[in-house]
């Protein structure tokens, strides 16, 4: 996901190759035109480019039919980013370039051709917006400004839209809808200049942000008699005089676009069903995508569950059933076809044991680099499960014996060689005759020196003869 910059930006005016001219906008603007277009311009169905393989950081002026003015920086980028909300625009995508938008003091536009001014119009882009701290005035005063919108400093959705009852284009904050910089959002435009209000001076677009339509009291619940778009929130278009048509879209300010689609067809955010496989994650593992995974209704995905290094797949399932080829997996790829509904998967990660004892742990065995099948493998007379209860190497013959032992005053201690403490449990005993009274456990402590595991008493024994011994226990 790439963050921006914020930088300030001051409106100027970009000429396109053709009579019209279009003022750039802070983040998004959709623009009427007064002339026909140049030869060259797009027929719609229209989508940007960004996908293609174009040279890394090549300027947008030198990517198909974009214009850009003398001081622009804006560039195609490889990049990536995700998006969980809704589908993206263009589905599937190679999804490895995007626009960065460094506009500097232009701005970046492209133009396109309606073949009938009665026609909606729909546009569908990904965005990821820096907040802007001003608007130029001049959006205000060309009549060729249809909407545009943009991100304010409180995170806030902005819109630039005619007003209700002859009022003058507000400027309508959409509070219920935070964004933050650094996300990315996708926005979806209708514009219908088939319909207008009773005067028929005004015309309709209506916004969607992720999926969600965008509503506000400058809203209103179908933009005409037909009832063709009912149900959504339609907002009047800033313009209430000029022509009715749409021939370009004009981005200002500093951030990143992607998936730009714009067609006289029907709404693209309408026309599949989504999907989301959702996993839960029990114990020391991760999954690639995180989080939710998007898919369209009839098509596949997959996911990779990956084990942390020593652990496995102890116990995997997908709405509720067991998924029986994941379990004792370290990695597994599940594949989801012909997906037709949400999917939950929960995934129990666990440490893996050694396959001859079914107990021996691989966290401790694995960085040994010991064999998991063998039992002794070292052929020092130690199974590979006692070898871990003494922490002793289990590669390297070695046998469990005192290798020194002593008092301190009448406080005895012992110690044996070992890799560390030891995984087990170890009960010292004292005796003072090896003939009579056998032997008593003795309370003591562990502690170890780098080589030596060492077993020392917490209390004195008796002053007599001693001797001592030590065993080890699960």
């Amino acid at each position: 996901m790439y963050v921006m910059q914020e930088m300030r930006i001051e409106p100027e005016v970009v000429k396109k190759p053709f009579a019209a001219r279009l003022f750039s906008f802070w983040i998004l603007g959709i623009c009427l035109g007064f002339t026909a277009l140049a030869e060259g311009a797009y027929q719609l169905p229209y989508s940007e480019d960004f996908e293609a393989p174009l040279t890394n950081n090549m300027p947008i002026h030198q990517v198909g039919a974009w214009q850009a003015g003398p001081t622009d920086a804006s560039k195609i980028v490889a990049d990536s980013y995700i998006f969980i909300a809704t589908t993206r625009p263009i589905v599937p995508s190679a999804n490895l370039q995007v626009l960065h938008l460094d506009t500097q003091s232009d701005g970046v536009t492209n133009s396109f051709d309606i073949p009938d001014a009665d026609q909606v119009l729909y546009m569908d882009a990904m965005l990821n917006l820096s907040p802007r701290t001003g608007i130029p005035e001049s959006v205000t005063n060309d009549p060729s400004v249809q909407l545009f919108f943009y991100m304010n400093t409180d995170t806030n959705l902005v819109v630039y839209n005619g007003g209700t009852n002859g009022a003058s284009p507000a400027m309508t904050v959409i509070s219920g809808t935070p964004l933050l910089p650094g996300e990315w959002n996708r926005y979806t435009v209708t514009m219908d200049f088939a319909n207008g209000d009773g005067a028929g001076d005004r015309k309709y677009f209506k916004l969607q942000l992720n999926g969600t339509n965008v509503t506000s009291a400058q809203a209103y619940s179908a933009p005409g008699a037909t009832g063709a778009f009912d149900g959504g929130a339609w907002f009047f278009t800033a313009d209430q005089t000029g022509p009715d048509s749409i021939d370009s879209v004009a981005f200002e300010g500093a951030g990143d676009l992607d998936d730009l689609v714009m067609t006289t067809r029907a709404p693209l955010f309408t026309t599949t069903q989504v999907y989301y496989v959702v996993s839960e994650l029990l114990g020391p593992g991760t999954m690639t995508p995180v989080m939710e995974v998007p898919v369209v209704e009839g098509a596949s995905t997959q996911i990779v569950y990956q084990a942390d290094p020593w652990y496995e797949i102890l116990d995997f399932e997908q709405d509720g059933a067991p998924v029986p080829g994941a379990l004792g997996e370290q990695v597994y790829t599940a594949v989801f076809a012909n997906v037709q509904a949400d999917i939950s998967n929960l995934v129990q990660f666990a440490e893996s044991v050694a396959v001859v004892d079914g107990k021996t742990p691989a966290t401790w065995y694995g960085p040994l680099g010991a064999d998991p099948s063998e039992s002794d493998e070292d052929g020092d007379g130690l199974t590979l499960y006692e070898e871990y209860l003494l922490n002793t190497d289990p590669v390297a013959g070695n046998i469990f014996v005192i290798t020194d032992f002593g008092l301190v005053g009448q406080t005895p201690w012992l110690s044996w060689e070992s890799l560390g403490l030891p995984n087990g449990s170890v009960v010292a005993e004292v005796s003072t005759n090896l003939t009579e009274g056998g032997w008593g456990s003795q309370s003591g402590y562990l502690s170890y020196d780098g080589t030596y595991a060492i077993w020392q008493s917490a209390g004195e024994t008796p002053e007599q003869a001693l001797f001592l011994r030590a065993k080890l226990s699960e």
